[in-house]
């Protein structure tokens, strides 16, 4: 019997668009109907980004981030230097 491939600590540690921004709302306090009205979009639309059906616009994407509690992007930004082992770019 064949075993199954172990997922590296980094895959099971990274997120999709959708569950950041589903982090973002959540914490926020807000449901679906709220953040898409403050977003300027129907509430399906939300829908479809949390569930990774529909990848938002470069500039909604920033007004999301824009829009989330310090700790949430401070738990996202650690997650990723965590991932990538150094907070500075390579060749600054």
């Amino acid at each position: 019997m064949k075993a199954r491939p172990r997922r590296s600590p980094q895959a099971a540690d990274v997120r999709t668009v959708g569950e950041i921004i589903r982090a973002v709302r959540r914490a926020r306090g807000e449901s679906q109907r709220a953040f898409a009205a403050r977003l300027g979009v129907a509430q399906p639309r939300v829908t479809e980004w949390e569930t990774d059906r529909v990848m938002p616009a470069a500039d909604t994407l920033l007004e999301v981030l824009a829009l989330a509690p310090f700790g949430v992007l401070y738990g996202l930004v650690g997650a990723y230097v965590a991932n990538r082992g150094s907070a500075a770019p390579d060749g600054d």
